[in-house]
């Protein structure tokens, strides 16, 4: 007998970059990476 097979992964709905119009996956709407990467980091 085998062990149970692990819950499936969370898979994010396609969210629009609000820089780029990229698409990427997110619990909620935002920027990408590359564009998370271009602001300044909070002080």
């Amino acid at each position: 007998i085998r062990p149970p097979a692990p819950p499936p992964e969370v898979r994010h709905r396609l969210q629009t970059c609000d820089g780029c119009d990229r698409a990427f996956r997110a619990p909620e709407p935002g920027r990408c990476r590359d564009c998370r990467g271009d602001l300044p980091e909070a002080a």
